[in-house]
């Protein structure tokens, strides 16, 4: 089965009608248009029997339902649709998320949203993936603490792992991928925001990346870290021996998770609340056994530890003393794959 776009049915329509595509354009446009408004004054809107099979019904539009999400803004929820042109399907897609809750508008081009950043926010973005600088776009909203709770859904013209070729990737919070219905759409923007209004109560500040290790890669993981650690309010000593600890656990993920593969990726998420920062790293690899090396990590014998994985072919061991004595907690999976680091802001 093929996907027949809404473009395609407008130019054979307007081909077997003699009519201009751009007045066919127009007219669908203007009795979208009219259907919608009129569904959101609650009237019910009949087609004849040629067209009824057409539309089913209205499907949901973004914003939260009573009692299942966070209160409405008082303003509506704003949606900024990031597309290549405002052409009739932005105009289209820009419709279908507009509601009584909410607003959408088009963007043409990533320079036009990122300079409308200095004004009112946005609680929603939707962005084409095939935009030249949409990657920096999710990077500049993501690393700035200010408007890291924006939500993010990147559309992606097909199925990709980019960070595995890239480089670093700062990573949208939800996507679809070309073709989709507007429907799923809608209901993934709705989704969103419902999450993005309930998780900001909870934090400041939100960056998940992931990234090749690759020496370039693990660079710029370092430089990101160090920068959302600037804006966490900690003092300088205690963000010094935050960003401390990070690169050795970068380093472990690289060196002896992933064996220094660079097609295996490395996952780090960062979370800022009221009282401290957490930094989560997982690798690709098979983990370790870290009981052992976080009991002795804690009593100081951390040269036993070095000692040990030396005589089993294994290096390492000094690095988890490093980190305890960097951080106000550390953590490991029961797999030893994924370690998370804790450091109170004061």
């Amino acid at each position: 089965m093929r996907v027949v776009t809404l473009k395609e049915l407008i130019r054979r329509a307007s081909a077997t009608t003699q009519t201009p595509e751009d007045m066919g354009q127009k007219m669908v446009a203007s009795l979208l248009d009219l259907a919608s408004k009129e569904l959101e004054q609650g009237n019910r809107v009949e087609l004849d029997k040629t067209l009824a099979p057409l539309v089913l019904r209205r499907a949901p539009t973004p914003g939260v339902k009573a009692a299942s999400a966070a209160p409405v803004r008082p303003d509506g929820y704003k949606i900024s649709l990031v597309m290549p042109k405002k052409d009739f399907f932005a105009s289209l897609v820009a419709g279908r998320l507009t509601g009584p809750r909410s607003k959408a508008e088009v963007f043409e081009g990533v320079e036009s949203f990122m300079g409308s950043l200095s004004g009112a926010r946005p609680d929603l973005v939707v962005v084409d993936g095939s935009l030249a600088g949409a990657k920096d776009l999710v990077r500049a909203v993501k690393r700035s603490k200010e408007t890291s709770s924006v939500g993010i859904i990147l559309i992606r013209s097909e199925s990709s792992e980019a960070a595995r070729t890239e480089g670093l990737r700062i990573c949208e919070d939800e996507s679809v991928t070309e073709p989709f219905e507007l429907s799923e759409l809608v209901e993934l923007a709705e989704s969103e925001i419902r999450r993005s209004q309930e998780e900001r109560t909870f934090f400041q500040h939100q960056v998940h990346f992931q990234l090749p290790t690759r020496d370039d890669a693990i660079e710029e993981a370092n430089d990101t870290i160090g920068a959302v650690v600037e804006q966490s309010g900690m003092s300088e000593e205690r963000g010094a021996a935050l960003a401390v600890a990070f690169r050795e656990a970068l380093d472990n993920g690289a060196r002896h998770g992933n064996k220094s593969q660079e097609s295996r990726l490395i996952e780090v998420v960062y979370l800022l609340d009221k009282e401290k920062v957490t930094i989560t790293v997982m690798d690709e690899g098979d983990g370790f056994d870290t009981e052992m090396y976080l009991r002795r990590g804690v009593h100081g014998n951390a040269v036993a530890v070095a000692r040990e994985r030396n005589e089993a072919g294994r290096t390492g061991g000094l690095g988890i003393m490093l980190m305890l004595k960097c951080l106000d907690n550390l953590e490991y999976n029961y797999a030893g794959n994924q370690v998370k680091l804790t450091k109170y802001v004061k």
